[in-house]
């Protein structure tokens, strides 16, 4: 299982958060299984500020491209982080996931 949490400004003022991932049949089997990609603001501990779900793939694949809900700001940092539910658990981060780099708008 490989995450790539990426942040990338498309406009001014707009901030746009996706991940990429190959899972090589890791989701095979789970039930009730999603992936969250969000978007923290940098400040006293990060905060969430939108976050948008992905039901979990079938099989494997390789570079599956999700994007999540634009971020539309006049100034702060910025990044993705991507989680993981399944079974009924609540969402947490894959091992070794790290969030995105920080991205300062406009």
């Amino acid at each position: 299982m490989k995450v790539n949490a990426c942040i990338s400004a498309p406009s001014r003022g707009v901030g746009r958060p996706d991940a990429y991932i190959t899972t090589n049949g890791w989701f095979n089997g789970l039930t009730n299984c999603y992936i969250r990609v969000s978007t923290l603001k940098a400040g006293n501990g990060s905060t969430i500020i939108t976050k948008k779900d992905f039901p979990c793939p079938k099989g494997s694949v390789t570079n599956l491209h999700l994007v999540g809900v634009d971020v539309h700001a006049s100034s702060g940092q910025y990044a993705t982080y991507v989680t993981v539910a399944a079974n009924g658990t609540p969402p947490s981060p894959w091992p070794g996931t790290p969030r995105s780099p920080f991205l300062t708008l406009p």
